[in-house]
């Protein structure tokens, strides 16, 4: 039996119609993410991703995703590794 080339899987997959959040494709808001992920390498990625989208008050009762600029991208990115880190030691605490 022969094997279809892998262009018709991608084809398939590309018919699907998926979307992906604008914020994917915004080079300011795809840094902070790089930045996230480099600084928190091993973080469980839901943990990253909800001190990404959640809203803080530290922020304005904004996301992080929301509230960065390129003014002020460092503090955002210090304040969500914050998020994560906190969030790393609750779990070590309850375990």
């Amino acid at each position: 039996m022969k094997s279809k080339p892998a262009t018709c899987s991608l084809q398939a997959w590309a018919t699907r119609s998926q979307r992906v959040p604008d914020w994917h494709l915004d080079p300011l808001k795809h840094a902070l993410i790089q930045a996230v992920l480099k600084l928190n390498m091993g973080a469980d990625g839901r943990q990253i991703y909800h001190a990404l989208i959640e809203p803080q008050a530290a922020l304005c009762d904004r996301s992080a995703l929301d509230a960065v600029t390129a003014e002020n991208r460092d503090q955002v990115l210090m304040r969500v590794c914050w998020v994560v880190k906190q969030r790393d030691w609750a779990s070590l605490e309850v375990a």
